[in-house]
């Protein structure tokens, strides 16, 4: 039987047969943190992105070719009587007609629902295909019994 030599290392310090701690290149761990840097920024934009096309701001439908802004269009609101309040899924867009707004759709062609109301008169809702351009949309409303 061989007798192995006793431990003659520091309390608290590897035993000799220890591998030595390799030192990190500080260069290595620049490109370290800017690679998670650079990954955090990414994920950033791609939720910045998708909230984007959530709320209807940009197309991506397959056949629209290229990712873009919806078009701007010019929407006339007119009642018989003028004065009339009009909302948009419950939002007030318009405070007395007639009003002349930039108006920004949803989709193109689908159809919007525009709720007209005035004192002394019944409600009237309004549907519309809003499209590109200067689109008018009118609506006459009868006296309240």
């Amino acid at each position: 039987m061989v007798a192995e030599p006793p431990d003659t290392s520091p309390p608290g310090e590897d035993a000799p047969d220890a591998p030595p701690e390799t030192p990190v290149d500080p260069a290595v761990a620049a490109r370290s943190r800017r690679a998670a840097v650079f990954a955090a920024a990414a994920l950033g934009v791609a939720a910045l992105v998708a909230v984007a096309v959530r709320l209807g701001v940009v197309d991506v439908s397959p056949d629209s070719g290229v990712t873009r802004s919806a078009p701007t269009t010019v929407l006339h609101l007119r009642s018989e009587p003028a004065g009339a309040v009009v909302r948009q899924a419950e939002r007030v867009v318009c405070d007395a007609t007639p009003c002349d707004l930039p108006w920004e759709p949803r989709r193109l062609g689908e159809p919007t629902v525009f709720d007209f109301s005035h004192p002394g008169f019944l409600p009237q809702e309004v549907v519309r295909a809003v499209h590109t351009g200067e689109v008018t949309v009118s609506a006459t409303l009868l006296p309240a019994p």
